[in-house]
């Protein structure tokens, strides 16, 4: 059914059947004992086709991806489209279900753009959350060289998309940022810069 490799007392061992191979320690079986590798002999790569469960054994504790990468993302009104310039960059990392991300587009021209203001094309589906969203932090968002002030974007449930909103003078609310409030002349005359984190499904 299987065999093992035993060292003597106080020492490791292994043993090879059902499907796994389990530690040993001093002639029996180990369990959260015994150590792979040692602060002075490490070894160098782990390449793994399923998970790791880190402080546990449960579903929740089980790391099943992690990866880094880029996206493209765009500057979208909710009708006509903005010509995007060569600064499009969209940077992620993902571990497990959360998502890190920087972006940084700029604006060169536009074809009648019209309608609230979005950026889309984030690389994961956020969770879908009754009444939730997750927030972004926005470093610099600029209109033909003027900052932009009193807005805030956040990615929304179920979505690849991340909203703006403007404070109104006036009633002190929250609507929409809409494409009257960019502008649409020439080289990055809109210029955004962003970073934020969500939770994918």
């Amino acid at each position: 059914g299987g065999f093992l490799i035993d060292g003597e007392a106080n020492h490791t061992g292994l043993i090879f059947g059902g499907g796994a191979i389990a530690p040993r320690l001093n002639g029996s079986s180990a369990d959260n004992t015994v150590n792979l590798g040692i602060s002075s002999q490490r070894f160098e790569n782990l390449f793994l086709g399923g998970g790791v469960y880190l402080g546990g054994t449960g579903s929740a504790n089980a790391l099943d991806d992690y990866e880094e990468g880029t996206f493209t993302p765009t500057l979208t009104p909710a009708s006509g489209s903005y010509t995007m310039s060569s600064i499009q960059q969209g940077y992620y990392t993902k571990v497990g279900r959360l998502v890190a991300f920087t972006i940084r587009i700029a604006t060169s021209g536009s074809s009648s753009p019209s309608g609230a203001v979005t950026v889309t094309g984030l690389p994961f589906t956020a969770a879908a959350i009754t009444n939730g969203r997750s927030g972004c932090n926005i470093g610099e968002a600029w209109r033909q060289n003027t900052l932009i002030n009193n807005i805030r974007a956040f990615v929304d449930s179920n979505s690849t998309i991340i909203y703006f909103g403007k404070q109104e003078n006036n009633s002190g609310s929250f609507v929409q940022l809409n494409a009257t409030d960019l502008d649409s002349g020439g080289t990055n005359r809109n210029v955004f810069v962003l970073t934020g984190h969500y939770f994918t499904a």
